[in-house]
């Protein structure tokens, strides 16, 4: 009830509880300080710009919460309540997400084309190396052997 001034400036503070919006609310003459405890901009300042607009009359140094934006490659330095809400959290890019899906398919159809290449190319010592070292996953894959057990040879001795 007696606090009129708190600074918390430079102490690395993200955002703060609706509570604390709730005192601000019932304690028009308090005054807060908070400048130099962002560092970078993204999604989750939004709650804090939110915060302090809400409280903007209690909050002393709102021009001075600054936090880095990247730019396309430019660092710009800005005050946290002038950040359009569009550049602090920006819209999903669906194109970015096509591009990185046709390039994972792209490299699973490669992938899919080389292994099967490799198969048959290689069919007759993959099934050797499969009845010697693991004959039930043989025996699965090669559905013929039951076949030709059921056939009757006709044998040639000469």
């Amino acid at each position: 009830e007696n606090l009129k001034y708190l600074s918390l400036k430079e102490n690395r503070i993200r955002d703060f509880p609706e509570s604390f919006s709730d005192f601000l609310n019932d304690h028009k003459d308090f005054k807060l300080f908070i400048s130099n405890n962002n560092t970078y901009c993204d999604c989750e300042k939004k709650i804090l710009k939110t915060f302090l607009l809400k409280n903007s009359a209690s909050i002393r140094d709102v021009a001075n919460i600054t936090c880095e934006i990247d730019n396309n490659g430019t660092i710009s330095i800005l005050p946290l309540y002038k950040i359009p809400a569009s550049i602090l959290c920006p819209k999903f890019n669906g194109q970015n997400l096509s591009f990185k899906i046709t390039i994972w398919l792209s490299i699973l159809f490669f992938t899919m084309i080389t292994i099967l290449l490799v198969y048959y190319k290689q069919r007759q010592l993959i099934l050797s190396f499969l009845y010697i070292h693991c004959e039930q996953l043989f025996q699965l894959l090669c559905e013929e052997n039951e076949q030709m057990d059921e056939k009757i040879f006709d044998a040639f001795i000469a």
